[in-house]
């Protein structure tokens, strides 16, 4: 018993897979999250896109809905930006 668990552990190492390096990384271009105090204000709901990220300059869009529950109402906006960040290097999005 002890020397088939010690084969097994043995083994371990070659079964196991690394990553792959050959392979460029995908590009994640669709985000929804949620936002407090953000752009919205009070709180918002965001979806987010980005666009041009094999250039120097990467940019995104981002729209939202954000509800501001008052005594009477509820108050319904839409946050909307523009957004662009100019790198030096070529950087991977996450």
């Amino acid at each position: 018993m002890k020397t088939l668990a010690l084969t097994l552990f043995s083994l371990l190492p070659f079964l196991s897979t690394a990553q792959d390096t050959l392979q460029k990384p995908t590009v994640k271009r669709n985000t929804v999250y949620v936002e407090a105090f953000g752009q919205g204000i009070y709180n918002s709901l965001s979806y987010d896109r980005l666009y041009r990220t094999n250039h120097k300059i990467k940019t995104s869009v981002n729209a939202g809905i954000t509800l501001v529950p008052l005594t009477d109402y509820f108050v319904v906006a839409t946050p909307v930006a523009y957004n662009f960040c100019l790198v030096k290097k070529a950087i991977i999005w996450s």
